[in-house]
């Protein structure tokens, strides 16, 4: 007699304990370390059961990457419909990603300490699997979008809202490696860098 089907619900349970303990261990071992007999060991399975539920290793890298981003874009986005204006809502999201790192620090290294190799990542982008990265990057343009639409912001919107996060991000790797090596928290080094953008970047009222 063959094995019995699954049932949906069994089958959504295990693919979450399977991302679970895929996380841990892309960030413990890299994308080149992480084995599926390592992910079998860990969930105390065979080796091959990942692949009831996954075609490989990419894509249960691209399912726990995207995961990771649309977890992130929920903080974004909860960040945006509770500003008060364009410039609140750029640095929300900014407080929304110091805390997204903060609390999911394997989350945080897989999203962006790991590189797959390029076959990996045309397969990814083939697939779609990209999307919620896609969507992350958007809601932090599209608040530096509504800033220069609003006469608040001068500059290129797409160029500022990189050089934006890529100053959080720095921060953050930092001190989430231990690296802060300065008489400053993370939350000092970002608030600097909310202050620095607003008074370089927003029009100065003229003066009557």
């Amino acid at each position: 007699m063959g094995r019995p089907a699954l049932q949906a619900e069994e089958i959504g349970e295990f693919r979450e304990r399977l991302c679970d303990a895929a996380l841990g261990l892309f960030a413990e071992r890299g994308y080149e370390g992480f084995t599926l007999r390592a992910l079998g060991g860990a969930l105390s399975c065979s080796p091959a059961t990942p692949y009831r539920y996954f075609r490989n290793k990419a894509e249960i890298f691209a399912t726990v990457c995207g995961r990771a981003f649309e977890e992130l874009c929920r903080a974004q986005e909860a960040a945006a419909s509770q500003a008060g204006d364009v410039w609140d809502g750029i640095r929300g999201q900014g407080r929304s990603y110091v805390g997204f790192a903060r609390a999911n620090p394997h989350a945080y290294r897989v999203m962006f300490d790991l590189r797959e190799p390029t076959e990996a990542r045309d397969r990814l982008v083939r697939d779609g699997d990209l999307e919620p990265v896609r969507r992350s990057w958007q809601l932090l343009h599209g608040a530096f979008e509504a800033a220069a639409r609003a006469g608040q912001l001068e500059g290129d919107p797409a160029r500022l809202a990189f050089s934006f996060w890529a100053s959080i991000h720095g921060v953050m790797s930092l001190e989430l490696s231990g690296h802060l090596f300065v008489a400053a928290s993370g939350d000092d080094l970002v608030g600097d860098i909310f202050e620095r953008f607003e008074r370089a970047y927003r029009p100065q009222a003229e003066e009557a």
